[in-house]
């Protein structure tokens, strides 16, 4: 798939979400739970089942691009956040990765569900402690912002994964292909075999593509 069709069916799916977070704000008996107006208290609760609703529709709502599922659950996760607080934010982190990793994109395992939570409670965060941060048109550069911390926070775990397993996998194995012997470290020989492992999946998603587009 071209990148900018990308891009523009991401924004597509960015606006639906968003607008019926507006929706549920402007219907009046929610906006009072969800704004606390008339002096009232929000009600915490009503926020998450918001979030985690429009989380649950963001993750569903993901398209395929070179293997990666791009999707727009951690609209909801913020939005949780910003109205509910840490609390609210980590809970809907916690549960919006789950689901986004069982139910979704296997692929992503509990390193997803962390993403996700570091999401929520550190937007969470950040709404109660610098809450000038989501005010006009600095929402957009601290959601941006947020998005980096957590694609850093999965770089590095995935960092921290690699090292401990060429540290504990030096020793040397022999690979047999028919008449051919190679002897490498074994950690070379599970590197070499996860990108053979790669591209094949690769293949096989884009010849799928094409044959739904055709």
């Amino acid at each position: 798939m071209d990148v900018r069709l990308l891009l523009i069916l991401i924004a597509e799916k960015f606006g639906l979400v968003a607008t019926a977070a507006l929706v549920c704000v402007l219907v009046p008996p929610l906006r009072n739970r969800l704004l606390g107006v008339g002096g009232k208290p929000r009600d915490r609760l009503a926020v998450f089942l918001l979030g985690f609703l429009l989380t649950m529709w963001g993750a569903k709502m993901g398209e395929s691009w070179m293997g990666v599922l791009v999707n727009v659950h951690g609209i909801g996760i913020l939005i949780s956040a910003v109205l509910g607080g840490t609390r609210v934010g980590f809970f809907t982190g916690v549960l919006g990765g789950l689901f986004l990793t069982f139910r979704v994109d296997p692929t992503l395992g509990w390193v997803g569900v962390a993403a996700s939570t570091i999401d929520g409670t550190l937007a969470g965060w950040l709404a109660e402690k610098r809450p000038i941060a989501f005010q006009g048109n600095r929402t957009l550069l601290t959601a941006s912002v947020l998005q980096i911390v957590r694609f850093g926070f999965v770089a590095i775990v995935l960092a921290v994964i690699a090292i401990i397993v060429v540290v504990q996998n030096r020793e040397d194995v022999t690979l047999t292909l028919l008449v051919i012997e190679v002897t490498m470290p074994l950690w070379v020989a599970s590197l070499v075999l996860l990108l053979i492992g790669t591209l094949v999946g690769w293949l096989l998603s884009s010849r799928r593509r094409r044959a739904k587009a055709g």
